[in-house]
């Protein structure tokens, strides 16, 4: 009796323990998202026995899923996947996967040192792997390594960059956001003939029948709810001819243009990433110029903005080469440059659906100019000017106004980019700002 129940429990474990063929199998359905079968198998087999690390591997890509695919309690799942792949790395400390993965969910729950430690160990046990580079080098971006993330980035070049000079020349030019930009470069560089084509469309459905039209977005419409924001916009209708302004709002734009609907379910969840789809849409079909809600335009700043929109394709202020900024632009309607960025907006939304950092806009541009000669010559021809001077008076404005020094600070650009984020926990009666916003109606500008 005792020898028939021994031999019934070995029956038992051995029905519980996954053959190799088995675990193929089972994470084949995980990565398909086939989750209930795994766990069937799974779940009863960790919990019925001492478990095996390579099934705590599959329990920890279970989880893993659950998290990514749950609508709500993503980092439960998130927590238990780590549980179970730390505790498979313990038990096979060479496997660079567990290690890799377990850097993931480090990084989805935010703990980037821990992430960073385990991707170091990953990349140590596959050197020949691009992307577990990157991934440790975006954790040490993270965590303030600055040195030390240029320094996984150039291994992730040595490992992986072969006949994609470019991204080579990305890090040169700046370490800062390598793992948004590398990708945009890389789908910009493998699609640049379906980029050239829709632009070439969007050059033909350019019409430029608003004259010099001069663009301004604020979602919500008036009043805007922003002392700075309604400072600005009144300043620009005092400086701007009424049948040039053109404020648009989630009310009016599509009166404007017809966005796909990569951009316009954007409208509410992403606004920033939504504007600039529409900044780019607008300039492309239209021309004229385009002002962040937030740009305080002085006397003679629209004056400027003409002659520089007549002067070159697109204007942009920039900090270095092809490192731009966004919230002033000028173009021709259908120019090259302004088509060009529309239509790498649209086919990465489109065909990706992922947003690269808050910056996306500026990472598109960079990249053109990196793996499109054309794009890259008209851009060298286009007038230089520093984006440093516009933010001058964004960085003074919380400070206390003594000696009209508003007066000063307006005086260093003829169009300034102001914020309207967090102010009411900075701000003072006695600061720059508030002087401004008590002047509204007549912006003291000496410019």
């Amino acid at each position: 009796m005792l020898r028939k129940v021994k031999r019934s429990a070995r029956v038992a474990r051995s029905v519980l323990i996954p053959t190799e063929s088995d675990r193929r199998r089972l994470r084949r359905q995980i990565e398909a998202g086939e989750l209930e079968a795994a766990r069937r198998v799974l779940v009863p087999t960790i919990g019925g026995r001492l478990a095996r690390g390579r099934d705590l591997f599959l329990l920890g890509r279970l989880r893993e899923q659950e998290g990514t695919l749950a609508a709500v309690d993503k980092h439960i799942s998130w927590e238990l996947a780590a549980s179970s792949y730390e505790q498979h790395v313990a038990l096979h400390s060479e496997h660079g996967e567990g290690w890799f993965r377990l850097g993931l969910m480090y990084e989805r729950l935010k703990r980037w040192p821990e992430a960073a430690a385990a991707y170091a160990r990953a990349v140590g046990l596959r050197p020949d792997l691009e992307k577990w580079w990157i991934r440790w080098a975006w954790a040490l971006e993270t965590t303030g390594q600055q040195a030390e993330s240029r320094s996984a980035y150039q291994g992730a070049l040595g490992a992986g960059a072969g006949g994609r000079p470019y991204l080579q020349e990305l890090l040169d030019l700046e370490s800062r956001d390598f793992l948004y930009r590398q990708r945009i470069a890389v789908f910009v560089a493998e699609h640049l003939n379906q980029l050239h084509e829709a632009a070439e469309l969007a050059s033909a459905d350019a019409r430029g029948d608003l004259g010099d039209p001069v663009f301004v977005y604020w979602a919500q419409g008036l009043p805007t709810g922003s002392a700075v924001v309604d400072m600005c916009l009144e300043q620009l209708l005092r400086v701007v001819p009424q049948e040039r302004l053109h404020v648009l709002t989630n009310a009016n734009w599509r009166h404007y243009v017809d966005l796909p609907s990569s951009a316009a379910q954007l409208q509410d969840r992403d606004r920033a990433h939504f504007s600039d789809r529409l900044r780019v849409a607008l300039l492309a079909r239209y021309g004229g110029v385009w002002l962040d809600a937030t740009c305080l335009l002085g006397p003679e700043g629209l004056s400027r903005l003409d002659s520089l929109r007549r002067g070159s394709d697109l204007f942009a202020f920039r900090y270095s080469g092809p490192r731009i900024s966004s919230w002033c632009l000028t173009s021709t309607a259908g120019g090259y440059l302004v088509t060009m960025v529309k239509a790498a907006l649209d086919a990465y939304w489109e065909e990706v659906g992922r947003k690269e950092g808050y910056f996306m806009l500026h990472h598109v541009f960079e990249s053109l100019c990196f793996v499109d000669e054309r794009f890259a010559q008209v851009w060298d021809e286009t007038p230089t000017l520093s984006a440093k001077p516009p933010h001058v008076l964004q960085q003074q404005m919380f400070s206390t106004d003594l000696e009209d020094r508003s007066r000063t600070l307006l005086a260093a650009s003829f169009v300034h980019k102001l914020t309207y984020k967090r102010i009411d926990s900075r701000v003072s009666a006695d600061s720059v700002l508030s002087s401004l916003v008590r002047q509204q109606r007549a912006v003291p500008f000496n410019v």
